[in-house]
């Protein structure tokens, strides 16, 4: 086309009928504030991806790449619409990116906009600490997210993000600061996908925030810690497990989410067909043997193995589990939580349960040989043992 050798609409029709998507010529678009509001302007500069129109429940969009399925999957996360893929040349698109939220931020000047904490589900922040310090956190948190007019940005960017994240049903979120900006990342079924950027002076506020919540020190930034708090949305209980790292610039955070009712889940609740989970529930009721779940990071081994435990669980049956941490609390197990430091590993652990008579033993997750071992030996001498493998 540079050379004269075909004009561009000419070259349009081609690749639309090679590709089967509609060519969408956006150099000269105008597009409504509130459409463009729908994919931030970092995510479609980086996608080349640009927000046309809602027809219904699915958003045109026109993109460089309109047959690449993992941008196409994160414009669905992040929208929560189907997407109708449009043809657009790759420099047309990026200057019309430019031009469109250019105009946006000319209208609306930039300061933090926290996603709206709606009160259709009000959340609410529980303490999992004894301690005053962190039931008085709870508190003051609770006060400033009813007292719309006082509440800060770091308070509302934590609220809107648990919130959001749990209607995703997101197992992980993730904080983590880069040079310019801060990313906020869900993991969605095992996979990581932008949820949204806030400004690089906002990061320490908002993982002081979290600290407060967990029960953690703010003033120590330069040593990883754990926390946990639990929140209510609505009627569910979340469990956040939270964990903190400092990097080059600031500290990362992750907090993993834990439905309070996931291991009270039947098995075609977490997704699996029901001849998958007729053949399970025949295999959990073996005198002995091995069942491992394995996946990625965040697939839901931990919850498919507590709601293994809960169709088995019963007076008769001896049920132990090794956690590093315990995930949920179920009536009727004997959970051990594995505490290094004390010299009490999975391996230690295993040689004392086995001493306890158990009929049924889970363990977390299999890291060493040395566990490996002693699992085996366990399944081969009367005892059903369950656990999970990385991927």
């Amino acid at each position: 086309m540079q050379r004269n050798l075909v004009t561009k609409s000419d070259l349009a029709s081609a690749l639309a009928e090679v590709s089967q998507i509609p060519y969408f010529d956006c150099s000269s678009a105008q597009i409504h504030p509130e459409i463009l509001r729908l994919i931030p302007a970092a995510m479609a500069k980086r996608c080349s991806a640009l927000a046309i129109r809602e027809e219904g429940a699915k958003l045109l969009v026109a993109m460089a790449e309109p047959q690449n399925l993992h941008i196409l999957d994160e414009l669905r996360f992040k929208t929560g619409m189907e997407i109708l893929p449009r043809l657009a040349f790759r420099q047309e698109l990026d200057d019309s990116i430019d031009r469109s939220y250019g105009l946006l931020a000319a209208e609306a000047p930039s300061v933090v906009e926290p996603e709206k904490v709606t009160v259709d589900s009000p959340i609410q922040f529980v303490s999992s600490s004894s301690q005053e310090r962190n039931v008085e956190a709870m508190r003051e948190m609770q006060s400033e997210l009813a007292a719309k007019s006082r509440t800060t940005p770091a308070v509302l960017v934590v609220a809107s993000m648990i919130r959001a994240a749990a209607e995703k049903g997101a197992s992980d979120i993730h904080i983590e600061p880069h040079a310019t900006e801060t990313a906020i990342r869900f993991r969605v079924d095992g996979t990581l996908r932008d949820h949204r950027r806030i400004p690089r002076n906002l990061q320490n506020s908002v993982a002081s925030r979290i600290k407060i919540l967990s029960d953690m020190d703010i003033a120590e930034r330069r040593a990883p810690q754990d926390g946990r708090f639990l929140v209510k949305i609505g009627e569910r209980k979340i469990d956040l497990r939270v964990s903190t790292l400092p990097t080059q610039y600031g500290e990362t955070v992750v907090m993993r989410l834990l439905e309070g009712n996931a291991p009270l889940q039947p098995f075609s609740g977490l997704g699996f067909p029901p001849w998958m989970a007729e053949k399970l529930k025949l295999m959990l009721f073996y005198p002995q043997g091995m069942i491992l779940v394995t996946g990625p990071t965040g697939s839901g081994k931990s919850t498919t193995l507590y709601s293994s435990l809960n169709v088995i669980r019963r007076p008769s049956v001896n049920i132990i589990t090794v956690e590093d941490p315990v995930e949920y609390e179920l009536t009727g197990l004997n959970q051990v939580q594995v505490n290094t430091k004390a010299g009490l590993t999975f391996a230690n652990s295993l040689r004392s349960i086995l001493r306890q008579d158990p009929n049924v033993i889970m363990i977390g997750e299999i890291r060493d040989k040395e566990t490996a071992e002693i699992a085996i030996k366990a399944a081969q001498t009367g005892h059903l043992v369950l656990s999970t493998l990385n991927q």
